[in-house]
């Protein structure tokens, strides 16, 4: 229940804060101006690294540094935070930024350096010195930490990528009994999903340095951090996880410097080589890039939380994997053909035609309104015995949470002004879902009144998905691409993950993931007639 505690606490502070910038922050500090580069026609604040950074730097610090134990990674989460929001207003070169950002990896280097014995890869130690070792960590540090920053072209590309790096190292945390590590990725999934809030297309302002940096800087240390723990630090890395998740960023990186220095360029040069600029000018289709390279991140965040067994961990296993990423990097053919493909599939979804007999005339949406009311009766009441296990604090904060999104409503007022009602509906699904997950289920009743309610909870659920689906379908034929936000690609990314990790024993079973699923897609259907009905109760007569 912490997990869904903190998660709520730092979605809720992080949409209140980015919500408080935008109206009251000076965004001419931060602009970030178009030119030949960029895909953006008009200019953007870069203010939404400083909406969530600080949010998950001093939450995390009062959280879980108590025993000071974790110091190390958010005074240096705060030093690329400060380095990236500096950077966002003088526009500093890459010569004043790389001295510092190796500085800090020294001082991150030096923390571990009389503790870190031996260091894994694919199940096999590496036959290197103690030095030699932290040297390539150092320029592993530079590069990832660099490497979010050049990702960052898109509206939604950066956080989603993030979203998805960091649900999988939750899981990974929570698979290995590290709770801290679970804990804090689950502050930055929750940070990210209320700044994407912000930075859908249209974007209403950018991370900038300040979050990417940041970002980086999370996943080049998660190695680091994974081996800490409240005891003390594990004299053994193994960094086949990391290296997996970071895996397109790495044949990224790497494919377009190697592109530039073959063409006599500077290898720091920004141009539009990157592979998601590419997709996005070949098809221009903006949800159609965005899903390709987050399957590409998620097909990465699969293999890092597979089981540890000796297959994964062997010497055959690393050589494909070395092989595999050398020929996407350095072969043409095989990123032109990737595009193509992205850019044909795109373009048959874009073809499709409205026909005449919409189905919306038949399923009407007002019908969720009811159904969703009767599902979530039912589910109070089957899960109604279950309250009395749970500690206070998490229902409390919860609870808080979510009357707080509820209070932020009027807030957006104009710009998806219903995102704060569907997130609050979800943190409360999800919670009352949780109960029957860790176990609790409802008890018989031989009179009959939880099978009653039984039938409805599934009955409502069963005629609201030939509701949402055939909506879904027309809207999605109407208005194609545009229809679907950053955040809905997401939520299907993370509910397809859970149920994928679930013969690992955690996250939801099938049915119940395919079950928050639907009542997300329901709730975003039917809030905007409730919001509508809100605002004419509010008109004078």
């Amino acid at each position: 229940m912490l997990t869904i505690s903190y998660f709520a606490l730092s979605f809720a502070i992080t949409l209140w804060f980015s919500r408080f910038l935008l109206r009251y922050l000076d965004p001419t500090f931060f602009m970030d101006h178009p030119n030949e580069r960029k895909i953006h026609n008009v200019p953007t604040p870069r203010i939404g690294g400083i909406a969530f950074a600080p949010v998950i730097i001093i939450l995390g610090w009062f959280l879980f540094n108590t025993s000071e134990t974790y110091t190390w990674y958010f005074l240096g989460a705060m030093g690329m935070f400060l380095l990236g929001a500096i950077d966002d207003y003088y526009a500093m070169s890459w010569r004043f930024k790389l001295p510092i950002q190796i500085f800090i990896g020294l001082l991150i280097v030096f923390q571990f350096f009389p503790y870190i014995e031996t260091v894994l890869f694919f199940g096999k130690v590496l036959p290197l010195s103690k030095w030699f070792l932290m040297g390539i960590f150092l320029f592993w540090f530079i590069g990832i930490t660099n490497s979010i920053n050049l990702i960052d072209g898109l509206d939604g590309l950066a956080g989603g990528f993030m979203l998805l790096i960091s649900f999988a190292a939750a899981i990974l945390g929570f698979i290995s009994g590290n709770p801290v590590f679970t804990f804090i990725n689950v502050l930055f999934i929750a940070a990210l999903l209320a700044f994407l809030h912000f930075n859908q297309k249209p974007a209403k302002f950018f991370m900038g340095d300040s979050g990417s940096l940041l970002l980086g800087y999370h996943l080049a240390v998660l190695p680091l951090l994974f081996s800490t723990k409240m005891s003390g630090i594990i004299p053994t890395i193994d960094m086949t996880p990391f290296i997996l998740l970071a895996t397109y960023l790495i044949v990224d990186t790497i494919r377009v410097v190697f592109i530039r220095i073959k063409h006599g360029r500077h290898p720091l040069e920004p141009d539009q080589l990157h592979l998601h600029y590419q997709i996005y000018n070949h098809g221009r289709s903006h949800n159609g890039t965005l899903m390709a390279i987050f399957i590409l991140c998620g097909i990465g965040c699969l293999l890092s939380i597979l089981p540890s067994s000796s297959f994964i961990k062997s010497g055959f296993m690393m050589s494909i994997y070395l092989i595999i990423l050398g020929m996407c990097t350095f072969i043409p053919a095989i990123t032109n053909n990737f595009i193509n493909l992205v850019v044909n599939l795109n373009s048959h979804i874009r073809k499709r035609k409205v026909r005449s007999n919409s189905l919306i005339t038949i399923f009407n949406v007002k019908l969720l309104t009811y159904l969703i009311g009767i599902y979530f009766i039912s589910l109070i009441v089957l899960y109604n015995d279950q309250l009395s296990y749970l500690s206070s604090f998490p229902f409390v904060l919860i609870l808080g949470t979510i009357f707080a999104l509820f209070i932020l409503q009027e807030a957006f007022s104009g710009y998806r002004s219903n995102t704060a009602m569907l997130i609050s509906f979800g943190i409360f699904h999800i919670y009352i879902m949780s109960l029957g997950v860790s176990g609790l289920y409802p008890i018989s009743d031989q009179s009959g009144f939880i099978s009653l309610f039984s039938w409805l909870r599934y009955g409502s659920l069963f005629i609201a998905s030939i509701v949402v689906i055939a909506n879904y379908l027309l809207n999605s034929v109407v208005y194609g691409e545009h229809f679907w936000s950053v955040t809905d690609l997401l939520i299907i990314f993370l509910l397809v993950g859970m149920i994928g990790v679930q013969p690992l024993g955690i996250g939801f079973p099938p049915t119940f993931s395919f079950e928050i699923g639907l009542v997300y897609f329901a709730n975003k259907l039917w809030l905007p007639l409730f919001s509508e009905s809100l605002a004419k109760a509010r008109l004078p007569a």
